[in-house]
């Protein structure tokens, strides 16, 4: 993990938090790097900033970066709507545009005259990188998710099918393990929980809830109804969960929807006021479970372990994990933890893409890879690797100005095989 972080001059971070946001809110702190702030008119607020290459960054001269952080300057401008930066790098005002919607990617994408004409290229591109895995949270130090047969009737109504199919255009996969796509995670032996109202139903029954009130919703012994409330901070998302609620409250369960402010829902997941919520999470190249699994960990605020799982081997596999340096053996660890945690159903798992989805204007020159084999974020591998084709320009500036076309090319690319170890899609 320390091969990974900056180093940053002790003189510069070892102030006061407040004193380090007023003095470092507009302007760089000192570094080493390939690019600098050549001055202080390069942040115009609110609107952009401007860094400028070096020529004697530390690692210019190593063989490494032969060849890397061509761009002489880069502009990155603010832009604080999707729609927006979309419109924008229509126009020309962006130079690439990351792709986060699968609807945008199949049906509006295709149709811009910018990428029928070939001036834009669109490219899905799979890679190795590790994946993170998404879901429903369950809050189990709370009823009625303190009850694992709840929590796993809940994963069988979560039709995560149904979602990919109509409305994320078969654009990706399902997860099954806390560490989807990868060779450390235990998704070719975990169960794959399909949605199955009639096992829920019996899940449920079988927990207490047999009888429905008289509007028609699920209750408990002591007559308390079966309810729940997803806050959610984005409202882009209400169509997918309009569409979740429908199977809860078809199986008999008061299924709440409410959109917050989304620094509110993330005090709220920090303080655990919450019963289920859906949750993304990034991942590292080697994994570090121990920050979201932990026993420790379950009832204090504002950690990753956000649903209180509480495991007593998999505690004594942490602890394992954290002396083991042969490689083999770490991974068989965290497929044991995988397993473990996965049985106990703190999640009802959500899907996961392979690839990453980016258009650009033909101006770039790239490797044949376009992006490394393990890189998560496109965008740093085009500032790492990329270049400008002053052929390229010069040719699709012509088209664009006699209306001709350009050819498209190869719109998904799989320089790294495709897809290594993705739970199974059935």
């Amino acid at each position: 993990y320390f091969g990974g972080m900056l180093i940053y001059p002790a003189k510069e971070v070892a102030i006061p938090g407040e004193q380090y946001l007023q003095g470092y809110n507009w302007r760089f702190m000192t570094g080493s790097g390939p690019y600098r702030l050549a001055s202080e008119s390069d942040i115009k607020k609110g609107e952009s900033v401007t860094v400028t290459r070096r020529g004697d960054w530390w690692a210019e001269n190593e063989p490494w970066a032969k060849n890397t952080y061509n761009f002489g300057k880069v502009r990155f401008l603010v832009i604080r709507d999707e729609e927006l930066e979309y419109e924008q790098f229509k126009k020309g005002d962006l130079d690439w545009f990351i792709v986060r919607r699968a609807q945008q990617w199949v049906e509006e994408a295709p149709r811009e005259a910018v990428v029928q004409n070939g001036w834009v290229k669109m490219r899905k591109i799979w890679n190795k990188a590790p994946q993170g895995f998404a879901g429903l949270a369950f809050n189990q130090r709370v009823a009625p998710f303190d009850d694992r047969r709840v929590r796993l009737a809940f994963a069988h109504l979560f039709n995560r099918r149904r979602l990919i199919e109509k409305l994320f255009f078969n654009e990706y996969e399902l997860v099954n393990s806390t560490y989807p796509g990868s060779d450390w995670g235990a998704g070719d032996t975990n169960p794959l929980i399909r949605f199955d109202p009639g096992q829920a139903a019996s899940l449920l029954a079988d927990a207490g809830f047999k009888q429905r009130d008289r509007d028609g919703y699920l209750a408990g012994a002591d007559g308390k109804r079966l309810e729940v409330t997803l806050y959610y901070g984005d409202p882009s998302t209400e169509r997918i969960w309009l569409v979740v609620r429908d199977d809860f409250e078809a199986a008999g369960i008061k299924f709440n929807l409410e959109l917050i402010d989304a620094s509110t829902l993330i005090k709220k997941i920090d303080d655990r006021q919450f019963t289920i919520h859906f949750q993304t999470w990034g991942a590292l190249l080697f994994p570090n479970p121990e920050t979201s699994w932990r026993s420790d960990l379950a009832d204090k605020p504002a950690n990753n372990n956000i649903t209180g799982f509480k495991n007593a081997r998999v505690d004594e596999l942490l602890k394992v994990y954290n002396r083991a340096l042969d490689r083999a053996e770490q991974k068989r660890i965290v497929k044991e933890i995988d397993t473990l945690v996965c049985a106990d159903i703190p999640y009802a798992w959500g899907w996961f893409a392979q690839y990453q989805r980016i258009l650009f204007w033909d101006k770039f020159g790239h490797p044949d890879t376009y992006v490394t084999r393990i890189g998560q974020v496109v965008e740093d591998d085009i500032l790492r690797l990329w270049w400008w084709d002053p052929e390229r320009i010069a040719e699709t500036e012509k088209a664009r100005t006699e209306g001709r076309k350009l050819p498209q090319g190869q719109i998904e690319v799989r320089p790294w095989g495709g897809v290594n170890g993705a739970a199974p899609t059935g």
